[in-house]
């Protein structure tokens, strides 16, 4: 989902423990990365850890506003569906609200299997889908869950709680507006646009830059069948193309590379 992206946040945590003065200065830092695939992919948040010294596990919230984002999934990451000898963590749960999501890890039960030192360790991993415009924050919070659970990485049993800094995204659904059959997105439905789709199925053309507007019948894929019911609409009376049509209309699942509504 291109329209969305994400300013990175960064936390980082150099806390002393009360009686342990090995751990002062112990540098932690936690980012979260946006991983755009292109059009029409999902938009993966990663929670990534760099830290010098093996944990034995870690706990989140991140909070946002229900009126701009929703969360489609969590997951473990790479590294946390790896942690316990290539298994994901022994013990770990996500919990989703309308306003975020936490994760709690143990990598082992037994205290065998730790997170080792290292950077860019994936522990913490969610996909968003975009609401509404506008300029969102989405922050590490402890306010989610029964008891509420805190942002924390647990060295020998000990939590350290991160300095927590905010992150912003950005959506701009004008890029899943568009008409269906407008495969080149002139704001007119004419031969021009069963060409272009035949281009780009059998002359290696460029596809229609909003390919949801080339699925005319909206059955998720791209081919002659398109083709052939846009030219019956168009010439022989035949049933038009499948919502939003004629009028511009709104799909999240729409990947349009520029707004398919001129």
């Amino acid at each position: 989902m291109r329209s969305i992206r994400l300013a990175l946040p960064v936390f980082v945590a150099g806390v002393a423990l009360a009686g342990g003065p090995a751990w002062a200065g112990f540098p932690i830092t936690l980012t979260l990365t946006v991983t755009d695939a292109g059009p029409g992919a999902p938009l993966g948040v990663s929670v990534i850890l760099d830290h010098n010294t093996a944990a034995n596990g870690w706990a989140m919230g991140i909070c946002h506003d229900p009126a701009g984002l929703a969360i489609e999934s969590v997951g473990l990451g790479a590294t946390g569906s790896t942690v316990h000898g290539g298994s994901p963590a022994d013990w770990y749960q996500f919990e989703i609200f309308p306003d975020g999501w936490t994760l709690g890890v143990v990598t082992d039960l037994s205290g065998v299997f730790v997170l080792p030192a290292g950077n860019g360790l994936e522990i913490g991993e969610a996909v968003y889908e975009g609401l509404s415009d506008g300029t969102w924050s989405v922050c590490p919070c402890n306010t989610l869950g029964t008891p509420p659970v805190a942002v924390v990485i647990v060295y020998s049993g000990a939590s350290l709680v991160p300095v927590q800094v905010c992150g912003t995204v950005t959506v701009d659904t004008s890029l899943h507006a568009f008409r269906r059959g407008d495969a080149n997105i002139d704001g007119q439905f004419d031969v021009a646009d069963p060409v272009r789709i035949l281009d780009h199925l059998f002359s290696a053309g460029l596809p229609p830059p909003c390919r949801a507007a080339g699925d005319v019948d909206s059955d998720g894929a791209q081919n002659i069948g398109d083709v052939i019911q846009l030219l019956s609409f168009l010439f022989s009376g035949g049933p038009p193309p499948a919502p939003p049509f004629p009028d511009c209309g709104s799909d999240p699942a729409a990947d349009c590379d520029v707004p398919g509504c001129p």
